[in-house]
């Protein structure tokens, strides 16, 4: 996995180098070289490919979103640290509830441009945890993926939350900034149909799981 990863990282970072603090939480570092391992030959990963128990100590932070519209996405998979925290299981919750309604729109275009431009986007935001407490601060990583039909319609994320107790509401979180990385052009989707058809053409050789996954390095802030 280290070399695919490196190499995958090696072309996306030509003619671009990432800000320092886009890797100050080193599980967000882990889960964006997990997505570059999956990246062969520069293209999206399939949601098929994810393992989540290959995540290791990220893993009871790690979310899987599902899109529901041009804009809207729900929680289709959470790890354990999000029913811990909030008393709840979050599956089939919109992704917005967790923000202040102020900041909805801004966090639905951000969807909208993950699974459509395509690209992963680092969201910084904050929240007041009890008028005695600073607001505190979290990061959270989106990566778009592919379900089986090819289309872009699933997220992988990490949350650097840290609650200590365990919350009787939801808390409304404050959207700060964000910063978006494109990471491939758009391509027609592959149909089941299509893969099958694929596999069937090709030697027979175990292991063999090729795909075609391109990338493009950019990267700008808005707040």
């Amino acid at each position: 996995m280290q070399g695919s990863y490196e190499e995958s990282l090696r072309i996306f970072r030509q003619g671009a180098r990432l800000d320092a603090h886009e890797y100050e939480n080193s599980s967000i570092t882990s889960l964006e070289r997990y997505w570059f391992s999956l990246d062969r030959d520069r293209d999206i990963p399939y949601r098929s490919d994810i393992k989540i128990s290959e995540l290791n100590e990220e893993k009871d932070r790690i979310f899987i979103l599902e899109r529901i519209s041009s804009s809207i996405a729900r929680f289709r998979y959470a790890g354990e640290y999000f029913y811990d925290a909030f008393g709840l299981e979050i599956r089939g919750m919109p992704f917005s509830t967790f923000f202040d309604h102020r900041d909805r729109r801004i966090i639905n275009s951000e969807l909208q441009s993950i699974f459509e431009t395509p690209q992963i986007s680092q969201i910084t935001m904050n929240v007041q945890q009890g008028a005695s407490q600073s607001a505190r601060t979290s990061e959270m990583l989106l990566c778009p993926l592919r379900s089986d039909d090819g289309s872009i319609d699933r997220i992988i994320g990490y949350w650097s939350l840290e609650i200590e107790d365990q919350l009787s509401v939801i808390p409304k979180f404050k959207f700060l900034n964000a910063v978006h990385k494109p990471v491939a052009t758009p391509q027609p989707p592959r149909t089941n149909r299509a893969r099958t058809q694929a596999k069937a053409t090709r030697p027979q050789s175990a292991g063999s799981l090729p795909a075609s996954r391109p990338n493009g390095p950019s990267l700008r802030l808005i707040k």
